[in-house]
């Protein structure tokens, strides 16, 4: 099996990059919460693209988590290389920070750091939990600092169906965004797939090399 090296710096700044040069409507956003806020599907197609270009197999993924306070949502990701053991490449995960409370309006209306610096992540498959530990111990890390301020119309930050979920729940319920047996393979829709080719167009090469 080949190994998959990932710069996620490179990826970072791409991506970010693109998403500006899109029609989306994320386009608009600030650089800096591009990939806090931007939809899966589209940084997930971007990555398959620039990975296809390159010669690197790829194929995008479409997660149904089984989460025990919400059973509607999605998630898409690209799996990267062959095998049995292929390389997860995650440029949307940081949404899920937000059932804890972490939020960039959060962010905005304190001040205060409160994601974590990582906004790609990079892992092997069968590596999933060390994503999950380092997902749970990212809430705890804000818990120790939320503030619970009021946001716009009134409305408290800080708070989510995470937000006071025990380090065991917490790495339940995040352990089943990766898992295979949620997961399925995805065909972006054409207006994904366009957008996502343009945005690949901003990835150095070596942002993901075999």
């Amino acid at each position: 099996m080949s190994e998959i090296t990932v710069d996620t710096e490179k990826l970072t700044y791409g991506l970010e990059l693109g998403i500006g040069n899109t029609r989306t409507i994320f386009a608009s956003l600030p650089p800096e919460e591009r990939l806090r806020l931007t939809a899966c599907g589209l940084v997930s197609a971007a990555i398959h693209a620039y990975a296809i270009r390159e010669g690197i197999p790829s194929r995008l993924m479409l997660s149904t988590p089984q989460f025990s306070f919400i059973d509607d949502i999605q998630h898409v990701f690209p799996l990267i290389g062959a095998g049995d053991d292929p390389t997860v490449i995650d440029a949307s995960a940081s949404q899920f920070l937000g059932y804890a409370g972490i939020s960039v309006e959060y962010q905005d209306i304190t001040g205060q750091s409160i994601f974590p610096p990582e906004k790609v992540l990079s892992f092997a498959l069968s590596e999933r939990h060390l994503v999950v530990n380092w997902l749970a111990k990212a809430v705890l890390n804000f818990r120790a600092v939320n503030q619970r301020p009021v946001g716009k119309f009134g409305r408290q930050l800080g708070e989510g169906p995470l937000a006071n979920a025990s380090t065991t729940q917490l790495k339940e319920e995040y352990g089943s965004i990766w898992n295979p047996e949620n997961t399925r393979r995805w065909d972006a829709p054409e207006h994904v797939q366009r957008d996502g080719e343009v945005v690949s167009r901003y990835i150095s090469p070596g942002a993901i090399v075999v």
